[in-house]
This record gives structure tokens, C-alpha cells and sequence, in this order.
């Protein structure tokens, strides 16, 4: 039996797609569940219904290859897109305190 738990009702739902799905019990594959559930990652969503399409099950390495593309590598590029716009704001500052140095 799986309780769940009164606080976050998502994580009942997640550990029955995990079952449901017949995927091995493991963090990566309960932040995959946890992400379909809360409808959170379009992309993940798409590559899973795409997978399970023909056939429930999704094997260990359908879940390797969710987790690598949709959840450590979403958090990567979100790192690099972060990186970018903070050097952006750092390079617009630098030129407005160039010109406002010409000016005095």
C-alpha cells in the first residue's frame, strides 16, 4: 500500500507513475514522475507520451535518457542561460558607466 502524504498530494501521484509506468524506484526517476505530475516540463511530458505510446513500460535506459535531456540537462542550460543574461547586465553596466564617465 502507498500512503500518501497530506502535504504534497503530488508525491502520492508521482510514486504511482512511477509503479504504473514500471520504472525502477530511484530519485531520477521520481523527479521524472514528480515533473510529469505537476505538468511543470512540457518537454519531458512530449518525450514520455512518446515513449509510452505503444507501451507502458519504460525501461531503465528510456529513464536515463529522460532524466539526462529533461532534468539535469534542463537545469544546465538554465544554468548557462542565467551565466548569459547576468553577463549581459554586467556588460550594460559597464557601458553606461563608461558614458557617464565621458560626460563629467
Amino acid at each position: 500500500m502507498i500512503l500518501c502524504p497530506i502535504l504534497n498530494p503530488l508525491s502520492c501521484v508521482a510514486s504511482i507513475y512511477v509503479c504504473r509506468h514500471q520504472m525502477p524506484i530511484n530519485p531520477q526517476n521520481y523527479a521524472i514522475a514528480f515533473d510529469l505530475v505537476s505538468v511543470c516540463n512540457q518537454p519531458l511530458t512530449t518525450a514520455f507520451d512518446e515513449i509510452t505510446g505503444e507501451n507502458p513500460v519504460v525501461t531503465p535506459a528510456d529513464c536515463q535518457q529522460l532524466y539526462s535531456t529533461y532534468i539535469a540537462g534542463a537545469g544546465a542550460q538554465q544554468m548557462n542561460r542565467l551565466r548569459d543574461e547576468f553577463k549581459n547586465i554586467v556588460d550594460e553596466t559597464q557601458a553606461i558607466t563608461a558614458g557617464l564617465q565621458r560626460e563629467t
